[in-house]
């Protein structure tokens, strides 16, 4: 029976007041074991089978904005299926949380897909590569790009940008971010990759005569340190992370790593290599860690080139002594120098490159190629471990900032995340079987892709989620029928095109001039366009369609080769591929590094391009360039990216002093703009002018050339009989110093040789232009802008106006595709 309710004044305690034991059960009985004795306890035991609800921590005091901000994004869910899938009910209460995670109850400001979008992304997963903290890493992600939005304080700052800059990171709780970055700015920041080192070294207190922890002791121990090191070696996310866990930590880990200073130390006299002849050449056990650790202000480029033949001397003086090598920010180190230092050491097992100029993100197949061809049979997998950090191009720190593109200096003309998983699924069976890790959570490079600009937080968490689930599908169903291959492709394609794409932007639109060279034009509106898949015509690589450009000629990743090989001359990056490639010329014909030092005259014409690069850094710095006299680029660039340069020097001349230490203008592709038809008609305009091609201009083999070529109509008229003679007999032979040395010939050629120069250069704005077109009007972006770091893609659902407004201004502010306007070409 229910008991009567008590009155308000009474005294005696109800059975609702009652105290419960705190040993007490569901079934009534004390913790030990024992019936009910209370006929009223008796009524609450729960049934055989029964299986409670999980308890849910109640929300903290200091989190009731998160718990507010969760209920206003659970007020509604829109479907992220693809279309004809039936919308999931949410989970209930008692469901694990992680079966269905939502981004946007995570943080209200991430866009919701629309209920009725083709391109939204299947969130309803198992997520395969958050192993089993899917929210931690997803909260994770939207705090890194909270702080990625603050800019970094510069020393030029004005008293009101210093003042809007304090209240932008005190708004955003980031206030002790700010003093920490103001506190270096003015200070020369030691690129060490194990910066705490220098830290450790200054500390006298034994590390265990402090208060340690027991992780901490055991590192003490050098067989132990030594096994958890190769545990986590080549990943060089790991092993910083534990350096710089505090200074005890470094401390201990000290030993267990040679330090060089790239542009102090003398490599020749390192104890290990000056000894290694008393104990019978091998190996060294510790990690050795190459850095430059100052700046060089006098003469760098050719300081730098002259330590990277020191270092390439002390390699040579003992190759089996490398084991394990970390190299990071080395300069006039590119995938050359990779390959001839990968066949030179043969007890080389580890490789660590980080943040080299040269090694940008399109090398990583060369690098790969170059392993796989290089096998070490001493090594757990058969070959060299490779942990690979590409040089991230962030844009200058002061000056004209265009932006942060990640992959390129300049302003791209392509799709980076569509090119970067392009060329990861290209290169995914070859990294698999070397044994690198590509998309792992300790790789190095899959830190340096997740800071790449996307359309939104999430973006490379997802695509990463799209490849991993579609490889481990493939690898479970290898037996299956062509039916369901083609289910898992078509999910995989559908999936990744909306991690590329947005969940709630639209697809790109044909152009009609474009449409019409197009066979299934027509079905570029539909979802299921996107689940076909094509094969590059450069690389030849099977990938889905949202891969390419509208054009299906090559993939994006191909067009971002092609890029950053014709257009990416930041921090002067071309004269130093030539001094290198003067060095080696042909890899094939160099042994190793011994046979390449013993090559002076190679050496020294090498030498002479750094030194080349110096002079064209100090004019710059002097601000002795402009539109009358330009930069050029090495003489041994070919004519198309030469013609490019004289284009972009056009497009951009340079004003006042320029670091090109610091990297450099940014600028956009010279050729996105179509040409203006008198301008392409007239033979004397170019984008060189006459002034600054006739300072520079010498006698070379492309003159040598041109004189053959006109030399029946024009040259041989202009000389003495016995010399025409002479030269009738010997025709297409080296040019004699008596004909160079006349006055009138080398004006009448030079001039000759300009107008040659403006109709090629021409004809290489002509070819860019078509393919820039292309490839801008491929973007899915608002405006058709570049993916850019420092102005996010505005979202057409949360931010409707701004998504509407850059879409109006690119509409009124450029020409249509393939068609002229004003006379235009």
């Amino acid at each position: 029976m229910p008991s009567k309710p008590q009155n308000k004044g009474s005294s005696e305690p109800g059975p609702s007041k009652r105290k419960k034991s705190k040993h007490t059960m569901a079934g009534g009985g004390k913790k030990n074991g024992g019936t009910a004795r209370n006929p009223m306890t008796a009524k609450l035991e729960l049934p055989d089978g029964y299986v409670p609800p999980p308890k849910h921590d109640p929300p903290k005091k200091n989190n009731r904005k998160r718990n507010n901000a969760g209920k206003k994004a659970a007020a509604g869910v829109a479907t992220a299926l693809p279309p004809g899938t039936a919308i999931p009910v949410d989970p209930l209460l008692n469901q694990d949380p992680y079966d269905r995670l939502l981004p946007w109850r995570l943080r209200v400001e991430y866009p919701k897909p629309l209920a009725g979008s083709i391109c939204s992304f299947n969130y309803d997963r198992n997520w395969l590569s958050l192993d089993n903290h899917p929210e931690k890493e997803m909260r994770k992600a939207f705090a890194k790009y909270k702080i990625s939005q603050l800019r970094q304080p510069t020393p030029n700052m004005t008293p009101e940008e210093a003042q809007a800059l304090h209240k932008l990171y005190w708004d955003a709780g980031k206030g002790k971010l700010l003093k920490a970055r103001l506190a270096v700015m003015d200070k020369p920041v030691s690129p060490n990759i194990f910066g705490t080192f220098s830290l450790a070294e200054t500390s006298a207190t034994p590390i265990l005569n402090q208060n340690v922890l027991l992780f901490e002791r055991i590192l003490v121990l050098p067989e132990l340190r030594k096994m958890i090191l190769r545990l986590l070696q080549p990943s060089i996310c790991d092993i910083t992370a534990l350096v710089s866990t505090c200074k005890r930590m470094a401390l201990a880990l000290k030993d267990d790593f040679d330090i060089w200073d790239f542009r102090a130390d003398d490599f020749s006299k390192d104890a290990f290599i000056k000894g290694q002849a008393h104990h019978g050449g091998g190996a060294r056990s510790n990690t050795l860690v190459i850095v430059p650790r100052s700046e060089n202000n006098e003469n760098p480029y050719t300081t730098d080139f002259q330590q990277m033949v020191k270092l390439c001397g002390a390699m040579a003086t003992a190759p089996s002594s490398f084991r394990s090598i970390v190299l990071d920010q080395i300069p006039f180190f590119n995938v050359t120098m990779f390959a001839l230092m990968v066949k030179s050491l043969p007890n080389l097992e580890e490789v660590v490159i980080t943040r080299c100029l040269l090694l940008d993100v399109c090398r990583l197949p060369n690098m790969l190629r170059t392993i796989q061809n290089n096998p070490r049979p001493q090594s757990s997998n058969g070959y060299i471990r490779l942990d690979f950090y590409p040089y991230f191009f962030r844009g200058p720190s002061s000056g004209p900032r265009v932006g942060s593109f990640g992959v390129t200096w300049h302003e791209p003309t392509f799709d980076t995340p569509r090119a970067v998983f392009a060329m990861i699924l290209r290169i995914w069976e070859l990294a698999k079987t070397v044994g690198m890790d590509l998309l792992g959570n300790r790789s190095a490079f899959w830190r340096f892709v997740s800071q790449l600009p996307g359309v939104d937080v999430l973006w490379a968490l997802k695509a990463r989620e799209a490849v991993i689930t579609y490889y481990h599908e493939l690898e479970g169903h290898k037996d299956a029928n062509e039916d369901a291959i083609k289910r898992i492709k078509d999910r995989f394609a559908h999936d990744l095109m909306a991690a590329m794409n947005g969940d709630n932007h639209g697809t790109p639109d044909i152009p009609p001039n474009m449409a019409r060279y197009m066979e299934d034009a027509k079905t570029r509106f539909s979802g299921s366009y996107w689940n076909n898949w094509d094969v590059c015509g450069v690389c030849e690589t099977s990938l889905p369609r949202c891969l390419f450009p509208m054009r299906l000629d090559c993939c994006w990743a191909c067009k971002m080769g092609k890029f950053i090989t014709d257009m990416e001359d930041s921090h002067l990056r071309f004269w130093q591929l030539a001094a290198i490639s003067t060095w080696i010329p042909n890899l094939g014909n160099v042994a190793d590094l011994s046979e390449l030092l013993a090559d002076e005259e190679r050496l020294k014409n090498a030498a002479n391009m750094a030194k080349y690069a110096d002079a064209i850094w100090a004019m710059a710095r002097k601000g002795l360039f402009n539109d009358k006299f330009m930069p050029m680029p090495p003489p041994c660039v070919d004519e198309w990216r030469a013609g490019l340069h004289r284009w972009k020097m056009f497009r951009n001349p340079l004003k006042g002093p320029i670091d090109f230490r610091q990297g450099g203008p940014q600028v956009k592709h010279p050729c996105i703009y179509s040409l203006d038809v008198p301008l392409h008609v007239d033979v004397e305009f170019g984008p060189e002018s006459k002034e600054s091609f006739n300072r520079r201009w010498a006698w070379s083999t492309r003159t040598d050339r041109l004189f053959w070529d006109y030399y029946h109509g024009v040259f041989s008229k202009m000389l003495p009989q016995e010399l025409v003679t002479r030269l009738d007999a010997h025709f297409r032979n080296p040019v004699p110093t008596q004909v160079k040395n006349d006055p009138v010939i080398r004006s009448t050629i030079r001039n000759e040789e300009r107008l040659r120069q403006n109709k090629d250069d021409k004809n290489v704005y002509r070819y860019c232009h078509a393919r820039v077109e292309d490839c801008i009007w491929s973007w899915t972006t608002p405006g058709h802008r570049p993916l850019n770091l420092d102005k996010p893609v505005p979202d057409p659902v949360i931010n409707k106006e701004e998504y509407e407004k850059v879409w109006m201004n690119w509409q009124f502010g450029h020409e249509l595709y393939n068609q002229c306007r004003k006379g235009f070409f």
